[in-house]
């Protein structure tokens, strides 16, 4: 199995790295370090076990370049969160993965991409109308158009009506989640996660007075939680 590891220079990523290296898999660490990826490529990954003190020497190539890796069956990632969408964007070619521009020869360039068929399934994420009533045109016959964007409330998206018959296609609004409020619900419920402390804490009795206060000073608050028996 082929696998890519951003963050790979790092301490997970040279442990996840180095261990699955050593099982005989096909690894490639992918890293922003050039001079940790050139000192790995030069003397490779010392893995130590703690329990009994052995420690292997293991080659893992390394890169600065995720294109250099090329495509992988799998991509683990151990880079910080605030790095992380930057880190996948660059990695994208490794999961085969392609950007194309949004223009005006989007449509032609899936086509040609995909023997003329469209893409299988489409996802608008823009909350644009132009472009949700543009996926009609890009899916395939068959496929699916997932919509997750939003638009203003009131605001009518048209699409072509010759091609739900035509095509087939299904489309589908997504809100990105799937049962996450009730399994958020019953944690914070049970205990098992507490809420953070960045919020303003009021009183579930005071909501009438709160909201009214809220509609005359909006800025007032960051983000407010409403408590039952906040004082008791």
């Amino acid at each position: 199995m082929k696998i890519g590891i951003l963050g790979g220079a790092g301490a997970m990523g040279g442990l996840y790295g180095g261990r699955l290296a050593l099982a005989g898999e096909d690894v490639t660490l992918i890293d922003v370090w050039p001079e940790a990826v050139e000192k790995i490529n030069a003397d490779g990954l010392i893995v130590e076990d703690k329990a009994s003190g052995e420690k292997k020497t293991v080659k893992v190539h390394a890169t600065t370049k995720p294109e250099e890796a090329g495509q992988v069956d799998v991509l683990m990632v151990f880079v910080k969160c605030y790095h992380t969408e930057a880190a996948v964007r660059g990695a994208l070619p490794m999961l085969g993965a392609e950007t194309l521009l949004s223009d005006d020869h989007l449509l032609a360039t899936v086509l040609a991409q995909t023997n003329g068929e469209g893409a299988p399934v489409v996802i608008e994420a823009t909350g644009n109308v132009q472009v949700m009533q543009s996926t009609a045109a890009l899916v395939a016959a068959g496929g699916r158009v997932v919509i997750v964007g939003l638009v203003k409330e009131g605001v009518p998206v048209a699409f072509p009506g010759l091609d739900f018959t035509r095509k087939e296609m299904t489309i589908l609004g997504s809100r990105a989640s799937v049962n996450c409020f009730p399994e958020s619900l019953q944690l914070l419920a049970s205990g098992a996660i507490h809420y953070p402390h960045i919020a303003t804490e009021f009183d579930l009795w005071d909501a009438p007075q709160i909201f009214a206060d809220l509609a005359e000073h909006p800025a007032k608050v960051h983000k407010g939680v409403l408590m039952r028996d906040i004082n008791s």
